[in-house]
């Protein structure tokens, strides 16, 4: 159902068109919105110009989006930082492995038995200066 008040602009608006056609005199049209002819009048000139206004091409192209709010900048923001920290583990990562390759193998325990020189034991010698 309709507000009253929706109808109301709608009826003003009627009533100029039918006096710019001539239908009706600017007199008659102000009888009819109950207003005095130099009230219709104002109200008519603000209809033209809300009219010219509307009709006034624009810009081309499609409309500006709407501005980001001040906590979509911040979390854009912290995206980025943690995208580039991820990136910079990435490729500490990546170089310590690289490194790793690089190293000579670390001996096992058997290899590092095998390598240290036997002693001889103090009886051993003992026994050869008999």
């Amino acid at each position: 159902m309709k507000r009253k008040s929706d109808d109301l602009p709608r009826r003003r608006a009627e009533v100029i068109l039918q006096v710019r056609s001539g239908r009706i005199t600017a007199t008659e049209g102000a009888g009819l919105l109950e207003i005095s002819r130099k009230s219709y009048y104002q109200w008519e000139e603000r209809a033209l110009q809300a009219m010219l206004a509307a009709l006034t091409d624009g810009s081309p192209g499609r409309p500006p989006g709407p501005r980001t709010d001040p906590e979509n900048l911040r979390l854009k923001q912290q995206v980025q930082e943690l995208e580039n920290r991820l990136k910079m583990i990435e490729e500490v990562h990546e170089l310590r492995a690289m490194m790793a390759d690089l190293r000579p193998p670390k001996p096992t325990p058997s290899a590092q038995r095998q390598t240290k020189p036997k002693r001889k034991s103090p009886q051993s010698g003992r026994e050869k200066k008999r």
